[in-house]
């Protein structure tokens, strides 16, 4: 038995899927990071929870369901949030 390619298809056509694919997810993250938009809701956490990703040194707050960055260390003394929260 020979296996044939399907008539058609061209290989390596992944290369241009995996291209939109990074275009896609860099969308997303640029949506996420500048509007604030929810993808998904944020459970067990209260408004007002400070959160940080391990590595990074951007701080967000959650604020009805929203991750806001918090934009400067200025900002945060003036919503009075301490490092230990």
């Amino acid at each position: 038995m020979v296996l044939k390619k399907p008539e058609g298809r061209r290989s390596g056509g992944k290369g241009k899927e995996v291209k939109i694919m990074k275009k896609v997810l860099i969308l997303l993250i640029f949506l996420i990071v500048v509007f604030g938009i929810k993808i998904s809701p944020v459970q067990g956490y209260l408004d007002g929870t400070l959160i940080r990703a391990d590595g990074y040194e951007e701080v967000y707050v959650l604020e009805d369901g929203l991750r806001r960055w918090v934009v400067s260390l200025d900002v945060f003394n003036r919503l009075n949030y301490k490092w230990s929260n």
